[in-house]
């Protein structure tokens, strides 16, 4: 039976020729792509487009249709992303793709290879464009702050030693989160990091553990709650000092 990764790949692979430089990756197979060990259960990319959602989803729709061993279950728009569930025809392995669909990106988009995780899989690799891992950075900061799941926390503490986040791209960002679902409104970057550390306090490792200890091989859970505090930690100290730089260059010079 094929495993929800290799599908995924297969998926990734294919929709990268198809698209070629409209594709632009992001999200959990980005991470895997650059060695996270959590596994994901989506495929979510960007379509550089100026056309509607409805059309690109038509596109990627008629893309999916031709591969005989997939099959579309369930498509949806909503104001943000474009989803669409796929099924292998030969088992029970499901997929979420999840798309959005933008003119443009705020940083250049970067080539990856997927050979690390083709390979598994006895697939050949192919060069992908890739979200810059700084905008992906400030894009999963936005996503903690406006959801607080452990997941969104345990892809920070992997960005984080990884690339600096992107100001310009995290300021877009907090100016329509929608927290908890509520209606978007703009946060300023004070806020956002007393947010961040409200939701890192509320961090414990029972959630943890329900919330992505099936998505994480065994090895990798022991202590994983103190890694998540620690990277996460410097996170918010750096937005701290991005939010009110006046007062931490006064605390230097008072040393």
């Amino acid at each position: 039976m094929m495993s929800t990764e290799e599908l995924l790949i297969r998926l990734l692979n294919h929709l990268a020729e198809r698209l070629k430089d409209r594709f632009v990756l992001k999200g959990g197979m980005l991470l895997r792509l650059l060695e996270s060990p959590r596994y994901t259960q989506d495929l979510d990319f960007a379509v550089l487009s100026k056309e509607s959602k409805k059309t690109v989803l038509k596109e990627i729709a008629a893309i999916l249709r031709a591969i005989p061993t997939i099959e579309i279950t369930r498509q949806q728009l909503n104001s943000r992303s474009i989803f669409i569930d796929v099924e292998d025809r030969s088992g029970p392995t499901k997929a979420v793709l999840e798309i959005n669909v933008v003119p443009s990106l705020h940083l250049p988009p970067e080539p990856l290879s997927t050979a690390k995780i083709s390979n598994l899989y006895s697939l050949s690799g192919r060069v992908v464009r890739v979200m810059a891992p700084a905008e992906s950075f400030s894009n999963k900061i936005a996503a903690a702050l406006e959801r607080g799941v452990g997941r969104d926390f345990y892809d920070l503490s992997l960005f984080e030693p990884l690339t600096a986040f992107d100001e310009t791209s995290l300021l877009n960002r907090l100016s329509h989160l929608e927290i908890d679902r509520a209606k978007p409104k703009k946060i300023s970057i004070k806020t956002a990091a007393e947010l961040l550390q409200k939701r890192l306090n509320n961090l414990s490792e029972q959630r943890l553990k329900e919330e992505i200890g099936p998505l994480v091989p065994r090895e990798y859970q022991p202590g994983l709650l103190l890694m998540i505090r620690s990277s996460v930690s410097r996170l918010i100290q750096r937005l701290e000092i991005l939010g009110n730089p006046a007062k931490f260059h006064n605390r230097g010079e008072t040393k």
